[in-house]
């Protein structure tokens, strides 16, 4: 190509707008990229019962449970700008801390219940801020399950006379 200064106004021209094409494109690119992202929507609540996440099923008065919150896209949305916190209805329920797994894609927390909750449910809600700053909340009702009644697996003999 020949030197800068050899070459025509209309030529210089032609040049720096082929630049600022190029950079055009690059950045519409980036837009577009931008774009495909879809936000954060909404929460859904799983509970894990023998290290499987499942629907709720509830709770044991006296018992802890674990509870899996997901994002509503599950893959491919921006991320959080700050959440998920949970927080609970019942004062008799407590809530450990929302826990990333190390690879930052599972959020656990722990619900301790104790055994003199008359309640029939608690309700767990979820909350969070998505990519676009708009407030995401959704709340979930978690029932109390029956004790369950200790069943009989033995007999024993008493002598009496």
């Amino acid at each position: 190509m020949r030197d800068w200064q050899e070459l025509s106004k209309e030529e210089q021209q032609i040049h720096l707008l082929k630049e600022i094409l190029a950079e055009l494109k690059t950045i519409n690119a980036t837009l577009e990229s931008d774009e495909q992202q879809p936000e954060v929507t909404d929460f859904v609540l799983n509970q894990i019962i023998k290290g499987e996440a499942m629907a709720i099923n509830g709770t044991v008065p006296g018992a802890t449970s674990e509870f899996q919150i997901g994002l509503v896209p599950a893959t491919g949305a921006v991320p959080l700008q700050s959440g998920p916190t949970v927080t609970v209805d019942d004062t008799l329920v407590t809530l450990g801390a929302v826990i990333t797994d190390a690879a930052g894609n599972t959020l656990t927390f722990t619900a301790a219940t104790v055994a003199t909750d008359t309640a029939p449910s608690y309700n767990v809600t979820v909350s969070g801020v998505n990519g676009a700053g708009a407030p995401i909340t959704h709340t979930f009702n978690v029932p109390f399950l029956p004790v369950p009644v200790t069943q009989v697996t033995d007999f024993s003999l008493n002598q009496l006379s």
